[in-house]
């Protein structure tokens, strides 16, 4: 067996187990008119990938596709009183409106303008007595907040794209208990 320069890996051998990679690999590496080894061409795609995107920022372009995303999840329980959503805990959060409540919107670690953040919540009962208060600067349809279900469970969605000067919400799904 050969040691390779780069990484010292050993490169298989013709006719080799599984184990050892067989054939098949070596036939594409070992090629006659550009024999290499597995060190070279792992070192290539890294030099690739590295001028594409340094280690140490560089900005991402295109599109990306996300398979595997989960939103993060918080039950906030029975919500009343001043109450925190802050979005770097969670994307989605559910709970029980008991009495009047006042929200804030915040992400711990700040939020930069320019950028997207978002969010849902879905509330049981928000329409039930007591005032339900947004965050100044919380901008509706039409101007104003919807009427939400006294005794039911609807889903409002929020984002912004200044930081949170502005909290854009809606009513996603009234009453859909």
């Amino acid at each position: 067996m050969s040691t390779t320069p780069n990484y010292g890996w050993d490169k298989p051998t013709v006719g080799g187990d599984a184990g050892s990679w067989g054939t098949k690999l070596n036939t594409i590496l070992d090629n006659a008119s550009a024999p290499q080894g597995v060190d070279q061409v792992v070192k290539a795609v890294s030099d690739v990938a590295n001028a594409a995107l340094p280690k140490a920022g560089g900005t991402m372009t295109g599109e990306v596709e996300i398979k595997t995303e989960r939103a993060a999840v918080e039950d906030k329980g029975t919500i009343s009183g001043a109450t925190t959503l802050d979005i770097a805990n969670a994307d989605f959060f559910y709970g029980t409106k008991s009495g009047w409540v006042t929200f804030t919107f915040s992400r711990t670690g700040g939020m930069t303008s320019g950028k997207l953040y978002a969010f849902m919540l879905e509330l049981t009962n928000g329409g039930s007595a007591g005032t339900l208060t947004w965050p100044t600067g919380t901008k509706w349809p039409g101007g104003t907040p919807p009427t939400l279900t006294a005794s039911g469970v609807d889903v409002l969605v929020f984002y912004t794209r200044d930081a949170g000067t502005t909290w854009r919400g809606a009513l996603s799904m009234e009453n859909s208990a």
